[in-house]
């Protein structure tokens, strides 16, 4: 929900409440206080849920969440909660990696080739040969590390994918079976 429906909300509540005059001190207004809190210490313990709500509000889903079944909420919420672990630790080597400052790493790079006299002192520059390898070195490992975090999640995204397809079809099915039990429970019920 967002802040515009919880506004929207509570002033009905509030009017709802002048009308029917209670004054009793579980008012709806007070359960939604309540629940406001719950949800703000419930996002003070749980950051990553506040990136959640961005994303699905940028990404538009709340309307196609709301839609789905409970059942396959909650068999996607405790795939989520199995997979919590491995979600966290992919995000964290994703901003790792995020942080990495490739650019000032030439630059540095750059500045250390341009400081040095090459023309005049051949043995600066194989000095610096080392370390230039060293740094090639590091970057290419930092770059195939990026490129298996990259690899592991597309995996672990296309797994979670399938298997909610597979889900979703097992359902289908499982819904076609049971309408069929049921068409030939009534037909023979009828006679």
């Amino acid at each position: 929900m967002n802040d515009i429906t919880i506004k929207q909300l509570t002033k009905r509540v509030q009017t709802l409440e002048l009308k029917l005059s209670t004054t009793k001190n579980d008012s709806i207004t007070s359960q939604l206080n309540q629940l406001n809190n719950k949800l703000a210490n419930l996002y003070k313990e749980h950051p990553e849920l506040t990136k959640l709500n961005k994303l699905i509000t940028d990404l538009k889903l709340w309307n196609h969440l709301q839609k789905r079944d409970d059942e396959e909420l909650k068999l996607k919420k405790e795939e989520i909660l199995l997979n919590y672990s491995k979600y966290l630790n992919i995000i964290s080597q994703l901003n790792e990696i995020n942080k990495f400052d490739h650019v000032n790493l030439f630059k540095n790079i750059n500045n250390l080739i341009k400081s040095t006299n090459i023309e005049n002192n051949q043995s600066i520059l194989e000095s610096r040969m080392v370390q230039i390898k060293q740094l090639e070195e590091y970057y290419s490992l930092i770059l195939v590390k990026c490129m298996i975090v990259y690899e592991r999640y597309v995996k672990l995204t296309l797994a979670e994918n399938q298997y909610w397809l597979d889900v979703n079809k097992q359902i289908m099915e499982m819904s076609q079976k049971i309408n069929k039990i049921e068409s030939r429970q009534m037909e023979k019920s009828r006679y």
